[in-house]
């Protein structure tokens, strides 16, 4: 994965080297920087409760 910071937030490329169906796959998104904090906030919040 990469990540570039941006004025407006940050672009993201996900590489995945093998899908189900043999082919490489390449995914890119832009992120504002509430979306990629509100995401990474859900990702630890979701981590906790597992552990609790």
């Amino acid at each position: 994965m990469t990540v570039e910071e941006t004025d407006g937030g940050y672009d993201c490329t996900v590489h995945c080297s093998v899908s189900e169906h043999g082919i490489r796959a390449v995914r890119s998104v832009r992120l504002s920087h509430e979306e990629a904090a509100h995401g990474l906030s859900r990702t630890v919040e979701e981590a906790l409760a597992q552990d609790a």
